[in-house]
């Protein structure tokens, strides 16, 4: 097992937030507005040790029935 680790985000075990940042993204859409939130923080794997994380999200909501809801979510997706 050792030998053999899973990849990294499967060995955490727990994560915590530091900081996000939003940013509004250029969009043609009239119907959904999207944002680049970017996460920074700290993620303490099983064997306890600690290391820096930084996630970037694209988030789309668009406006229903009067509510904005989330439409999609996207994970470190390269620009």
């Amino acid at each position: 097992m050792k030998r053999n680790m899973r990849r990294e985000p499967l060995d955490r075990s727990y994560l915590t937030v530091k900081e996000t940042s939003v940013t509004p993204v250029v969009n043609s859409s009239s119907s959904v507005v999207r944002w680049n939130v970017m996460v920074m923080g700290e993620a303490k794997a099983t064997d306890g040790t600690i290391s820096e994380t930084e996630d970037w999200y694209l988030v789309g909501i668009r406006q229903v029935d009067g509510e904005w809801k989330v439409e999609d979510v996207r994970v470190n997706v390269p620009n």
